[in-house]
């Protein structure tokens, strides 16, 4: 089983390229989540689980797009962002 666990804060975000061992994400993300599952997620198999750590002000600012909450930061947040590039992979 692969696992990633991370954090979110309460910061708001921007987008910007992120790099690992000279390998470069092909877009910008908010989130360096989303560039751990585009640098790796293909080296992963099917059984993965990913655990975020979050205060509830860090939930609501930046998990929860406006849809579920409209005092967040963005239109999508880290959980929407997370389950597209989820499924990308499948």
């Amino acid at each position: 089983m692969n696992k990633l666990i991370s954090f979110l804060g309460t910061s708001n975000y921007h987008e910007v390229y992120y790099t690992f061992n000279g390998k470069t994400t092909k877009q910008k993300y908010r989130f360096v989540q989303e560039a751990i599952i585009e640098l790796f997620g293909n080296e992963w198999n099917d059984n993965v689980e990913i655990d975020i750590f979050m205060t509830k002000e860090a939930k609501n600012k930046n998990w929860l797009g406006k849809n579920k909450n409209p005092k967040a930061y963005y239109e999508t947040g880290l959980e929407d962002e997370l389950n597209k590039l989820m499924n990308s992979l499948n």
